[in-house]
């Protein structure tokens, strides 16, 4: 018994490394056991050790490898389109899919209270068809917007005589060649061709493939909108006469303000296409009031540009189309005058006359006078207003 009593307490004074160790042990061999254990822990840390550094130093080398950061840098983007997916264009999309529906299905209940049944269904085709046409307009912005983009490729495919009448230029925050009309979004943190603006609603820059769908989505928009505000003022006798009019006013002027915001879109759309500019161009050249774009060849003209040869169809439909049959985004045809003192020519060089330094309009007024002396000598060559020389070739 002492002996089974003796073996039991070394078992509960046995320290803790030893009890992986399944073979018994005498009271001689502990100690070289304990040794054998700390050398193995020892052992296996220090592996441990070694194998995450080389671990460590793989993955360093794998980081250093040009190919490995390509794919790296790809895979942040994927999560960050990941994270970013409550702020992607179509879940705005759906956003304002489901709002119009609630809206214009609201008004349509409200239209169902005239006893004429032909208004009824008048109006409730009339909002339906709105509702298509902004759908459509706005799915086809979306999904041309990438086409804006300035690609080598589309360079290269030109001919030799594009290439002799393009202007190019380098964008000064991306170091990327691009043609005359195309500028930088810091939003896309691209260069867009013909770059009006960027929209916040759609999320996408408005350029050459989609200006046609984004003025037709604003123009269904501003009519919708103020189709809604004259049959809240004349055709809603019901709301006028409920228990609580504040409802009625609260309404009326929501739908007021957003019919001026939708209007101030809507000029802002059709006057860049009869301009023949664009937004940003527009802004640029605000000091001169009578600056007329070279490359504005006529309100016709420019609405072909736009729409395409079925200008007419693609306004009353949702089609995906391309632009004029003469618009490649890279070269812009310039209108031609002989007018030397017409007031594009005059503006563009009284813009250029307030840059001239001192200097340079000492030396000008030095010119004209010489000039006057040539004329009373008879030898005086036409020139036009101002003293500036006539212009015949078309506008640089």
């Amino acid at each position: 018994m002492a002996d089974i009593r003796e073996r039991k307490a070394k078992k509960r004074n046995k320290d803790p490394r030893m009890e992986h160790i399944n073979v018994c042990l005498s009271d001689q061999t502990v100690e070289s056991a304990l040794s054998l254990a700390d050398r193995t822990d020892m052992f296996l840390a220090q592996a441990w050790v070694m194998a995450f550094r080389c671990i460590r130093g793989s993955l360093c080398a794998y980081k250093d490898d040009p190919h490995t950061q390509t794919a790296m840098m790809h895979q942040k983007r994927r999560k960050k389109r990941r994270r970013g997916y409550w702020n992607s264009p179509f879940v705005g999309f759906f956003w304002m899919f489901w709002t119009s529906s609630l809206v214009l299905g609201t008004i349509a209940i409200l239209n169902l209270y005239p006893a004429n049944g032909r208004s009824v269904v008048l109006a409730v085709g009339a909002h339906l068809y709105a509702l298509f046409m902004i759908s459509g307009n706005y799915l086809w912005m979306m999904t041309l917007a990438p086409r804006n983009f300035v690609k080598s490729g589309d360079i290269a495919a030109l001919s030799a005589d594009d290439r002799a009448h393009m202007v190019m230029s380098q964008c000064a925050l991306c170091k990327s060649q691009r043609p005359e009309r195309t500028h930088h979004c810091k939003y896309c943190k691209r260069c867009v061709l013909k770059r009006g603006h960027h929209c916040f609603f759609t999320r996408t820059c408005v350029g050459l493939h989609n200006q046609r769908h984004f003025t037709s989505l604003v123009t269904y928009q501003f009519l919708g909108i103020w189709r809604q505000n004259y049959f809240l003022w004349f055709g809603a006798p019901s709301l006028r006469m409920s228990p609580i009019p504040l409802l009625w006013y609260l309404f009326l002027l929501t739908s007021f303000a957003c019919g001026v915001f939708i209007a101030s879109l809507f000029a802002r759309a059709w006057g860049a296409i009869l301009l023949g500019s664009t937004e940003t161009e527009i802004a640029r050249t605000s000091l001169a009031e009578a600056f007329r774009s070279p490359l504005n060849n006529g309100p016709w003209h420019e609405f072909k540009a736009v729409f395409g040869r079925l200008g007419v169809l693609h306004m009353v439909l949702p089609l995906k189309g391309n632009v004029g049959a003469n618009v490649n985004g890279m070269v812009w045809p310039r209108r031609s005058t002989s007018d030397t003192n017409s007031p594009c020519v005059e503006s563009c060089l009284d813009v250029v006359d307030s840059l001239v330094p001192a200097g340079g309009k000492e030396a000008k007024n030095k010119k004209k006078l010489d000039n006057n002396d040539d004329d009373k000598d008879g030898t005086h060559q036409p020139s036009g207003r101002n003293g500036r020389t006539a212009i015949s070739s078309s506008v640089p």
